[in-house]
């Protein structure tokens, strides 16, 4: 059921997300943009980048994505992908052997510029969904630990060459993805990999850095140079880490990274709109940002990025729906149990006229004294009788035909029938039907009313009343029995001795059989009390399983709604559970007033599931189709975060202002946007940074960010102005260090030294064209 509760909250917040952003005012890049992804280690990155691209951008179905691969492609199949498996036995040349297969395979090369040519197909297809195709971005995404990205230079330089036929401008940027909380056992080898890449880009982004190979192969195998002249591959070099620049790694650190490749790609090629230009609004410009963070001196530098967002919680919001809707139905099955103990036991036909009605089905109808009347008698005179008690004139007249005959057709006859009566379908049944599955009382009334409390006490007394009536009954029989047979005067003529021993019959028919009848059938009456006691705790446990399983979602529903409230900053998780419940309370009434009261059990509604699981689904399916989809759950994100976080004044609580909910809000988006990259701080002396919300410009929120820090400020500022509800979002730019500042760098350098001393050719290049990079390890 963990999977239930999972999936209702993200297919909530998915649906949600795309209704709110419905609102919001779509995104779109002025240029053609194509993403390309090498290596297999960097797989997870392109359905993440994809999705978040689909939703938001109206002109995402004309990015190109594409993928390189060594073993591990991506199915999807509006991706380009071109494997190049290329293995090599030996480790020590694995990298060199990538780099040397890639040049010396030349169907691999005529495959390869085929599908380029498709690609840059499809893309022409999609012209008329940009602004502008004069130029084309193209974001190369790769681990730095990953071997294939030895042929970094050659698959970017053959890709723009391809690019220049049809374009003017192209433009490269490259994102370089760095796992430090890599455990695997070959982080070693992974890390001197990281700095063998490092070193090369130190040697393709220098300005001298110059490029001449065949790699443009036709099917006939004719071959053509793609060349590069004193020119870096590249415009900007993004690190991108799991550990921010505070040294901490956050929760899903490298789908933030992927987030933040996606903004900066937007930030780079979004079509300005002109609202929002206002003087302070400083708008992205990318040759500032490279100049900026170049202005310090020579030698190669880079970009880093972190990006954060302030939206509902809306998985939590949904668990909190659902728990809160789950009580009132649980409240209301247990509404109806506080009946007195004989309504309980009239409802249960445990009271006495059930009982007895019950009884009488069992015992043979009236005609006993009849027949006993008919019973052959021996030849006795009354007289002699006389004197005799009445147990001993029974004996005189009947022997034991009277015992017999009351034995057989009526004390074994009733127990037969009580045996062939199947009491415990038939108090189930009645339970099912007419307790558990009735709108009046429900599941929880069947089982508080069939707990040993009140149906065991209440049997017992019953029980006993029963035994005392036997006893007493007994008790007059005996006294009966021990009566003496007295004869009147009149019975003892001989004209009158026919009626006096037929007056003597009667007696002992009326005043013993007839009591032996009585008593006959209250045992009877106590069997099935003993019965329906029996069936009555099978019952019980039978409905405690189902108590138990449904009192269990609880915990389940509790659980889940905690963890997404914990996976939410605590602030914007703050008086979920108050504020929802307020709502779900006030939505609750309404349907009780359209519907009544017991509404929850209508089979459109929750009735009265076979499981805990099927109830689930129905709470799961009403909080969706009568609860979430009501108006007060679209709220724009600003106005729901202020209502929710000043729900606590009603409890006497300090009202929170609108200026002091910015100033939480400010906080979070800045400490979430830290840097994804941890670098020597006193060694970055040429730090440039530049800070952009998405949202809206002249929203309160944005012009509070604005204003704050506006006479101290030492970074550049500014707005995509977009038209949003759904929240607000912050991407921080930061630039000027370079890989001697990397820890991650300093760190693996011991690494790479110790492979190359150990004879690993980690380059596919000559190192000796390598520059030196000093890491003072």
């Amino acid at each position: 059921m963990d999977d239930l509760l999972n999936n209702y909250a993200a297919l909530y917040e998915a649906s949600v997300d795309r209704k709110i952003n419905g609102g919001d005012e779509q995104r779109a890049v002025y240029n053609p943009v194509i993403f390309l992804f090498v290596g297999d280690k960097i797989s997870d990155s392109i359905n993440s980048i994809k999705n978040e691209i689909d939703v938001k951008w109206n002109n995402s179905n004309g990015v190109l994505y594409f993928h390189i691969y060594r073993a591990a492609p991506v199915e999807d199949s509006s991706l380009f992908r071109m494997g190049i498996p290329l293995e090599s036995s030996d480790l020590h040349k694995y990298r060199k052997s990538l780099y040397r297969g890639f040049y010396d395979n030349e169907s691999l090369l005529i495959e390869f510029n085929q599908k380029i040519r498709q690609a840059k197909a499809r893309l022409q297809q999609y012209g008329r969904m940009y602004s502008s195709f004069e130029k084309v971005n193209l974001c190369v995404i790769t681990r730095v630990d990953d071997p294939l990205n030895v042929l970094i230079p050659e698959i970017t330089l053959l890709f723009k060459s391809k690019l220049y036929d049809d374009f003017k401008m192209v433009s490269a940027d490259l994102y370089g993805l760095i796992a430090e909380s890599n455990e695997n056992d070959d982080f070693g080898y992974a890390s001197a990999i990281s700095v063998a890449f490092f070193k090369e880009i130190e040697y393709f982004q220098g300005r001298e850095y110059s490029f001449k190979a065949p790699l443009e192969v036709l099917n006939e195998g004719v071959r053509l140079d793609i060349t590069n002249g004193n020119a870096p591959v590249f415009d900007l070099i993004y690190l991108l880490g799991d550990k921010n620049e505070d040294g901490i790694i956050p929760p899903k650190a490298m789908e933030r990274n992927y987030r933040a490749i996606s903004y900066i790609c937007l930030l780079k090629n979004k079509i300005i709109s002109p609202a929002g230009n206002e003087p302070d609004n400083e708008q992205y410009n990318n040759e500032y940002f490279k100049k900026s963070i170049s202005a310090g001196g020579k030698g190669q530098v880079y970009a880093s990025a972190g990006i954060s967002w302030v939206k509902r919680p809306n998985s939590a919001i949904a668990l909190a729906v659902l728990y809160h809707y789950y009580r009132h139905y649980m409240d209301r099955l247990k509404e109806n149990t506080n009946k007195n103990l004989q309504d309980t036991l009239r409802i249960l036909r445990l009271d006495e006229a059930s009982l007895d009605m019950k009884t009488g089905e069992v015992i043979p109808e009236d005609g006993i004294q009849d027949g006993m009347m008919a019973i052959m008698s021996l030849n006795v005179s009354p007289s002699a009788l006389e004197g005799m008690t009445f147990q001993e004139a029974e004996v005189k007249i009947y022997g034991d035909s009277c015992m017999r005959y009351f034995n057989e057709n009526f004390e074994k006859a009733s127990f037969k029938r009580l045996e062939d009566i199947k009491l415990e379908g038939e108090i189930n049944a009645h339970i099912e039907k007419n307790i558990v599955n009735s709108h009046e009382y429900g599941l929880y009334c069947g089982y508080m009313w069939t707990s040993k409390d009140i149906v065991s006490e209440a049997l017992s007394d019953v029980y006993k009343d029963i035994q005392k009536k036997i006893d007493r009954l007994q008790a007059e029989l005996k006294d009966v029995y021990s009566q003496r047979v007295v004869l009147s005067p009149v019975h003892k003529l001989f004209f009158y001795k026919k009626q006096g021993l037929m007056d003597i019959k009667r007696k002992l028919i009326e005043d013993v059989y007839i009591r032996k009848r009585e008593i006959a059938s209250l045992m009877i009456k106590q069997r099935i009390v003993l019965k329906y006691e029996a069936a009555i705790e099978k019952i019980h446990r039978e409905i405690e399983k189902k108590i138990y399983e449904l009192e269990s979602l609880e915990s389940l529903i509790v659980d889940a709604s905690r963890k997404n409230i914990a996976a939410a900053d605590s602030y914007l998780g703050q008086n979920i559970n108050e504020y929802y419940g307020k709502i779900v309370d006030d939505v609750v009434e309404d349907l009780s007033n359209k519907w009544g009261s017991k509404f929850y059990f209508d089979e459109r509604f929750a009735g009265y599931p076979e499981s805990a699981e099927m109830l689930l689904k129905r709470l799961i399916e009403n909080s969706k189709k009568y609860i979430l989809d009501s108006p007060k759950f679209m709220e724009p994100f600003e106005e729901e975060l202020l209502h929710r976080a000043n729900i606590s004044s009603e409890y006497g609580e300090k009202v929170l202002s609108e200026e002091e909910l910015f100033k939480n809000l400010y906080s979070i988006l800045e400490r979430d946007a830290r840097v994804s990259t941890y670098i020597m701080e006193y060694s970055a002396k040429h730090r440039h940074e530049e800070k952009y919300f998405f949202g809206d410009y002249y929203s309160l929120f944005i012009q509070y960010g604005f204003k704050i820090d506006q006479k101290t400020r030492t970074y550049r500022l500014g707005c995509v102005h977009e038209k949003r509800t759904s929240g607000i979002e912050k991407l921080n730019l930061m630039g000027g260090f370079t890989i001697e500042s990397l820890v991650y760098a300093r760190n693996s350098a011991k690494y790479y030294n110790t492979y190359e001393k150990e004879g690993f050719e980690l380059h596919g290049i000559d190192k000796e064209l390598l520059p030196d990079v000093e890491f003072n390890i």
